[in-house]
């Protein structure tokens, strides 16, 4: 399950409810803390997403003299898909050959896609989760070309996983001209 946990600023102070006598202070539980967990501190609740499914998560102030109130709400915790493979970020290929990569992502109704960015010759069959990398020559560089996979599930949340590809220059082999053909200017013609 990803995302970020939920926070809320509450107040210390009598004006959150009547008749409340000197600073508050407050005690949060969760009623199923394999959902979600509940923590207050400094006056700042935090309500921490674990697993998919329901909480309720009750907030109760209490003041000097004993006197509390109690408020509660629901909290959702939505599944994000999760990728299972490939373990690496970063993948190597030489221009001019081919490389595989697999995706795979668990998670509710989960479809894979290529984020748009991706160099041309970076091609992507959501079906079976292949990227393939099939460098042009030319492509190498110093710097890595990042493809993005997108996992989305059929609750609209996304993550994604981005592959640094490092692309490294071919020791192309070189061809001969035959004589009489017409020749760059850094070349020769050789007869034998």
């Amino acid at each position: 399950v990803g995302g970020t946990a939920y926070t809320k600023t509450i107040q210390a102070t009598p004006a959150v409810f009547s008749g409340a006598v000197g600073t508050l202070t407050y005690a949060v539980t969760s009623s199923d803390v394999a959902v979600a967990t509940a923590a207050v501190a400094s006056g700042v609740l935090t309500v921490t997403p674990v697993a998919e499914g329901t909480a309720t998560i009750t907030l109760v102030g209490t003041d000097v003299n004993g006197d509390a109130l109690t408020t509660s709400f629901t909290a959702t915790v939505n599944d994000f898909p999760v990728f299972t493979a490939p373990t690496e970020t970063a993948a190597t290929v030489v221009e001019g050959k081919t490389k595989a990569v697999t995706f795979t992502a668990t998670g509710t109704g989960v479809t894979l896609s290529l984020k748009a960015g991706a160099p041309t010759w970076a091609t992507f069959a959501p079906a079976t989760g292949v990227l393939t990398l099939a460098p042009t020559f030319g492509s190498a560089s110093a710097t890595a070309y990042n493809v993005t996979v997108v996992a989305t599930s059929t609750n609209t949340l996304f993550t994604e996983k981005t592959i640094a590809v490092t692309v490294t220059d071919s020791n192309r082999v070189p061809s001969w001209v035959a004589e009489g053909a017409s020749v760059p200017a850094a070349s020769q013609t050789v007869k034998y």
